[in-house]
């Protein structure tokens, strides 16, 4: 969207962390490093070496434990906005797709498909004693996800408890990926990732496994509370032009992330008191009002006078953006962390302060009235931003915009 109001461009990423890219021209107005993008691209498997033959590694079931590793990792880097890989199909002169020259799906696409197929919320997991082994587990009121990953060599027995499903009884499965399961590179018979063990309609409470983890190999554990429903739907809000990310200080473990298919904002504070995370979203098409609902994991805490928690809405009018309202108050009952006196930066929008403020009862539902808070001559474009700044450590907020 070039040439959109404070299009925040793209800059190449920090050396020596990792190689720079080529970026189109910069924006007219030059804007602070901190609200650009960091683009990772041509990600492969990190444990893998480069394979030019087929038949390699790549071929093979290790890829999936190697694929989810990484992402694994990742997922840990919170300055890494976006991620693509490399490369999905085979090109007759690499070998390092997810599907072979003649469209045959390989374990990593198994692995793919699996964390992508996984809630979107993503709980702690705990592992002692199985050394090599990784893992990662997400729920969303439906469905409860846990994926684990045997990185060595040798074959390890585990003991998996899920606790905490937040449903009381669902279909329990359980998938594999090894030389003999969801592997063709391995053999061709097996290119499917099918269920190889099933118990329908189990309790959830205490819920567990046992079973052996082959050397590279990898288990999917999954309870299904048969609703039929699920937060991964797609729900267009209003029309997405671009995502926005700030970063004022890109050695702290604070987090910020967008989904623009389900406009969710997740932020968080991680280990640290003080921290600045701000995520936004340019958009046109908005409807007349928006209902925003948050939700809080942990003890918000007001630290200074740029804590906040809150949502800003900046209008375009005459193609620059004129007018900002921020709007804050209470969680549930709590600390409204918002002081008169704010002046942390705003990184994009009019980049100054709220023209106005609106206090809402509770943050955990309101009601945001778009089409009577617009300014005369709204040329229907504006940036919605969520910010949590100098709240505590151990915050997790998540904020899930629709259509009122």
């Amino acid at each position: 969207m070039a040439g959109k109001p404070n299009d925040p461009g793209r800059i190449a990423p920090r050396p020596p962390r990792l190689p720079q890219h080529a970026h189109p021209a910069p924006p007219p107005r030059p804007l602070p490093a901190s609200g650009r993008y960091l683009h990772l691209n041509e990600v492969n498997a990190f444990a893998l070496a480069l394979c030019h033959d087929e038949g390699g590694p790549f071929d093979r079931h290790a890829m999936a434990a190697a694929l989810l590793e990484d992402i694994h990792f990742l997922l840990t880097q919170p300055d890494v906005t976006l991620v693509h890989w490399a490369q999905f199909m085979d090109s007759g002169i690499d070998y390092l797709g997810l599907v072979s020259t003649h469209g045959y799906r390989k374990a990593g696409y198994h692995a793919y498909k699996i964390y992508a197929g996984m809630p979107i919320d993503r709980c702690p997991v705990a592992i002692e004693g199985a050394d090599g082994v990784g893992a990662m587990a997400s729920t969303d009121g439906q469905k409860a996800s846990c994926v684990i990953w045997n990185s060595r060599a040798e074959d390890r027995e585990i003991t998996v408890a899920l606790d905490g499903i937040r449903f009381p009884h669902g279909d329990f499965r359980v998938y594999r990926i090894d030389s003999g399961c969801s592997s063709w590179g391995d053999d061709p018979a097996n290119e499917e990732c099918a269920v190889v063990e099933s118990r329908p309609d189990v309790s959830t409470s205490g819920l567990d496994w046992t079973g052996l983890i082959p050397g590279g190999g990898v288990v999917y554990l999954e309870a299904d509370a048969g609703n039929g429903g699920t937060e991964l739907s797609r729900r267009p809000v209003a029309r997405w032009l671009r995502s926005l990310h700030y970063f004022p200080d890109r050695t702290t473990t604070a987090y910020v992330h967008f989904d623009r298919i389900r406009w969710i904002a997740w932020l968080g504070t991680a280990r640290e008191d003080l921290s600045h995370s701000q995520v936004g979203v340019t958009a046109e098409d908005f409807p007349d009002a928006l209902s925003i609902h948050v939700e809080v994991d942990g003890q918000l805490r007001k630290l200074d006078e740029n804590s906040l928690l809150g949502l800003r809405l900046d209008f375009v009018v005459n193609d620059a953006y004129a007018h900002g309202i921020l709007f804050h108050g209470p969680f549930d009952g709590g600390e409204d962390l918002y002081e008169p006196a704010r002046s942390a930066p705003m990184p994009w929008g009019t980049e100054r302060q709220a023209d106005e403020v609106i206090a809402v009862p509770n943050l955990a539902e309101f009601r945001v009235a778009v089409a009577d808070l617009a300014p005369t001559d709204w040329s229907g474009q504006a940036q919605l931003s969520v910010i949590l700044q100098n709240a505590g450590s151990g915050n997790r907020v998540k904020v899930t915009i629709d259509r009122a």
